[in-house]
């Protein structure tokens, strides 16, 4: 905790200052680390709403790994490194000319949002497909229509992963739209719109690159404060009805399922050269006395006692006791 200067103190200081006795090394002052901030384009998501925008993009990074690795059969991560908040503008200008960018509909968000992949990511996903090692060489021209192609394939899966990661919070049905190449000539979003975007890191064997994510805020803001006040809970809750519906419909199929119940009257131990001699008339003397319950197994397992009987003609038991089995 600073020090706290009396008046006296004060008076002193300044007395001296006046008096030009003090010199400059005997007074320091500390220069405070200033952060801008733009008035124009004032932050929209507070820190806890950018929390729920990394859990759902850190969600659909594992999953998107998951599948490259797969597909590419090479090692693949995919992390979450920041998420920013600027005006459209700022961040086309920042784009290259030719990239790889996913146009996404989302009918809920009535609006799309756009995938980009750096053009190191591009080029080693495209070239181990045809059937190269992945070098992560860039090629300074136009993308081919079968690298296009080849690409939709992978765009094309971020829509189940999209709603996937979402799916806690919100229901988000993406649709791919089209492919772009051209980042100058893409008029998806307007240029002073404010978007978020959040930068994934990407590494292919030991190529490293990058995947955007850009949504305008507008569309998204209303999800996101949604889910701030306890959307996620709603969402739980939700799920467990859908739970308790799936296990009312399993439990309806398995009441039509057959099972083997026996009933044991009685049990004993013979020996191997008992059982060779036994004849047609011989008596085996079982360890159960007449009137003692009897073993009712379920499934080749003792579930429950009875009691023999007859009634109509037909064989019965009756049952007397449940068998507490683990």
């Amino acid at each position: 905790m600073s020090e706290i200067l009396t008046q006296n103190q004060i008076d002193q200081l300044l007395s001296e200052l006046l008096s030009g006795n003090t010199s400059e090394t005997d007074i320091s002052i500390k220069e405070k680390k200033i952060k801008t901030y733009d008035f124009k384009s004032p932050k929209k998501f507070s820190k806890d709403q950018l929390k729920v925008l990394r859990s759902v993009y850190e969600s659909f990074a594992r999953h998107l790994a998951a599948y490259l690795s797969g597909i590419l059969r090479s090692s693949c991560q995919i992390k979450v490194d920041t998420i920013e908040e600027m005006p459209y503008f700022e961040y086309n200008n920042a784009l290259p000319d030719l990239v790889m960018m996913g146009v996404f509909d989302v009918k809920q968000l009535d609006g799309s949002f756009i995938v980009e992949l750096s053009s190191q990511i591009t080029f080693t996903i495209v070239e181990i497909l045809l059937g190269g090692s992945g070098t992560g060489k860039v090629f300074e021209r136009e993308f081919t229509e079968i690298e296009i192609a080849l690409m939709r394939r992978i765009f094309k899966q971020m829509e189940k992963y999209t709603k996937d990661s979402w799916a806690n919070f919100a229901e988000m049905e993406a649709n791919l739209m089209r492919i772009e190449t051209n980042s100058r000539i893409m008029q998806t979003i307007s240029m002073e719109e404010s978007v978020v975007i959040i930068v994934m890191e990407v590494e292919i064997n030991s190529i490293k690159g990058t995947m955007n994510v850009c949504i305008p805020i507008i569309n998204l803001e209303p999800y996101v404060e949604k889910s701030n006040r306890g959307g996620n809970l709603n969402k739980r809750s939700g799920d467990i009805i859908k739970d308790n519906l799936s296990r009312e419909t399993v439990m309806a199929n398995l009441k039509d399922a057959y099972i083997d119940m026996v009933g044991i009257i009685g049990d004993t131990a013979l020996t191997l050269g008992e059982i060779i001699n036994l004849q047609v008339g011989d008596v085996i003397k079982l360890r159960q006395t007449v009137d003692s319950d009897i073993k009712i197994c379920i499934g080749g397992k003792p579930r429950f006692t009875g009691i023999p009987g007859i009634i109509r003609n037909k064989k019965h038991i009756k049952i007397t006791n449940v068998l507490n089995n683990n």
